[in-house]
């Protein structure tokens, strides 16, 4: 609800975390997905990890990609982010978001600034993302029912085979994925070195090598029935 081209409630009370989860519960019922990998990108990676943590069922792996699991620490790591941009740049955008304008367009120019640098580096972006963008906004402000969202003290608790990716550029910097990894015993991590936010676009053919091998290994050790 309130994605791509789903329906779009007007009611902010009938958005939060929880409605998200069952939705995902939903999907796998409807489609009766009993064993599955489990892929989330960006905000989909912190759903995965709400799922994982609800004691879900039939998990072969989570695969996490650009994923923070404290929103807080990816706040300050974008405004870090942010200090590598011009002054002018980072001026306009504290001054739209102290003053709650940012559907302005001198802060929207300045934004697009930002993501090309952190979000995806490609230039001209592609088709399919800029599709994607041009149904949300994007802001620094970690404004909404997710901005104190933090699972790090629980991440402990995920014994399922873990894929971490992300992108040297990435607005979901190295940071906040070594806390996810350091968290996940055994996790594994790839840095895509090229990459900013959307290793999948930007180094699609490695991304997807990388992500091939993870899902045959981890297939290959449940035909022969061992835990990894």
């Amino acid at each position: 609800m309130g994605c791509g081209n789903s329906d779009r409630p007007s009611d902010p009370t009938l958005y939060s975390i929880d409605l998200f989860k069952e939705e995902l519960v939903a999907v796998r019922k409807a489609l009766d997905l009993q064993q599955i990998h489990l892929f989330g990108q960006s905000w989909g990676g912190c759903l995965a990890l709400e799922h994982v943590l609800s004691q879900a069922t039939g998990l072969f792996s989570l695969i996490l990609a650009n994923t923070p699991c404290n929103i807080q620490q990816f706040i300050t790591q974008a405004y870090n982010l942010m200090n590598q941009l011009p002054a002018k740049v980072q001026e306009i955008i504290r001054k739209y978001e102290a003053n709650g304008t940012t559907q302005d367009p001198e802060y929207k120019q300045a934004m697009e600034i930002f993501n090309h640098a952190f979000l995806c580096r490609l230039d001209p972006w592609p088709s399919c993302l800029t599709r994607a963008y041009s149904k949300v906004g994007t802001e620094f402000r970690g404004a909404g029912k997710i901005i104190d969202w933090n699972i790090e003290d629980r991440l402990s608790e995920i014994s399922v085979p873990t894929l971490l990716l992300s992108g040297r550029y990435d607005e979901v910097t190295p940071a906040c994925i070594e806390t996810v990894h350091q968290g996940i015993s055994g996790s594994q991590w790839v840095l895509f070195e090229n990459s900013s936010h959307m290793p999948h676009l930007e180094e699609t053919e490695r991304f997807l090598k990388v992500l091939g091998d993870f899902l045959h290994d981890i297939e290959s050790h449940q035909e022969l029935g061992i835990n990894s």
